[in-house]
């Protein structure tokens, strides 16, 4: 096993032992182990984190009922399955959070805006290559009837491959994709 993989899966149950949050320690700590890998190890992202016309490749952390989808410098996206509920290090001192009050309405903030969304249930339909499913949640901005699409690409053996959700308060989405040249079957 790398030592890559071993310091990730030792950041990994840091994760799993810290509850819910990612805090500063953690974060950090996970920074450290892959500043410090080989860069040739480095091909070993498989996904990859886009806003606006930036893209970073990023390792998926999985603990606590989340997934930390990190890089080596300051890009650090937080999903909990249906939401991203945090991201950071995309725009240079600026961090999103996406906050749920029940299970139709999210305030997507930063230090300077606020964008108030009033969601309707998620709904699944067949991917467009028919080979997996798309699940989508409308959401309606409560002041401007402004309407957001978030979405979650289900491929054809049950595995998220893309994420797609409003994440910035001007209304711009972040994207999170599984990169196709990876191979997870072993």
């Amino acid at each position: 096993m790398s030592e890559l993989i071993k310091r990730l899966l030792w950041m990994s149950s840091l994760v799993l032992l810290a509850g819910c949050t990612v805090s500063l320690p953690q974060l950090s700590a996970l920074r450290a182990a892959i500043a410090t890998a080989p860069t040739e190890q480095y091909d070993a992202y498989e996904w990859v984190v886009s806003y606006g016309n930036r893209q970073v490749p990023v390792y998926a952390i999985i603990g606590s009922g989340q997934v930390v989808f990190a890089d080596a410098n300051n890009v650090l996206v937080t999903f909990d399955g249906w939401r991203i509920r945090q991201a950071s290090g995309l725009i240079e001192g600026d961090q999103f959070a996406v906050r749920s009050y029940g299970d139709d309405r999210i305030v997507v903030t930063n230090r300077f805006k606020t964008l108030d969304l009033e969601c309707l249930d998620w709904v699944v339909r067949t991917a467009d290559n028919e080979s997996g499913s798309v699940w989508e949640n409308p959401c309606v901005d409560r002041w401007t009837g402004r309407v957001y699409t978030n979405s979650i690409v289900v491929d054809a053996s049950g595995q998220i491959s893309e994420i797609h959700q409003v994440i910035d308060p001007d209304g711009k989405y972040v994207k999170v994709t599984k990169r196709k040249d990876t191979d997870n079957s072993g």
